[in-house]
């Protein structure tokens, strides 16, 4: 009887030890918004405070300079997942032709989208799909690691082992 309590004890101890091993995701939103959030979340992922970040193509400070600095906190033993953030709010522009309504060549403000009822899952998916390539383009691939899954307009991708 004795024996079974103690294995019960290590049973509940190993348990214990397994659930503490599971990673929590840390994910910073936006990069690519500004410099200095870039800069900010970069400076997260290298102290490992975060572990995955979103990254907005459609916003103004995403270029080929930001992607290489991104794709480098993935060259040594830290890793980050990188995932893609969809815009489809002001102050951002669409990256696909077409996409209406517009405000001076930019996306409406969002409580103006859903008071017009204007977010339009066509114009959304073509738009998302417009994004995606970009994401994939030369210039952003090497940053980015390929998407996994969808979910609450992110597609989020896990980190290279």
């Amino acid at each position: 009887m004795l024996a079974e309590k103690q294995r019960a004890v290590e049973d509940i101890a190993e348990a214990r030890a397994e659930v503490s091993r599971r990673p929590i995701w840390l994910c910073a939103d936006d990069y690519g918004i500004s410099a200095s959030v870039n800069k900010a979340i970069r400076e997260l992922v290298m102290r490992g405070r975060i572990n995955a970040t979103s990254v907005m193509v459609a916003a103004p400070s995403l270029h080929r300079a930001e992607a290489a600095s991104l794709n480098m906190l993935n060259a040594g033993a830290r890793r980050v997942a990188i995932g893609l953030h969809v815009t489809l709010t002001a102050p951002f522009a669409p990256m696909s032709p077409g996409f209406r309504p517009l405000r001076n060549g930019a996306f409406l403000p969002l409580e103006k989208m859903l008071v017009r009822g204007t977010l339009r899952r066509a114009d959304e998916r073509v738009d998302c799909a417009a994004q995606f390539q970009r994401r994939n383009a030369p210039a952003t691939q090497a940053a980015i690691a390929a998407c996994s899954s969808a979910s609450s307009a992110r597609l989020r991708s896990t980190p290279p082992a």
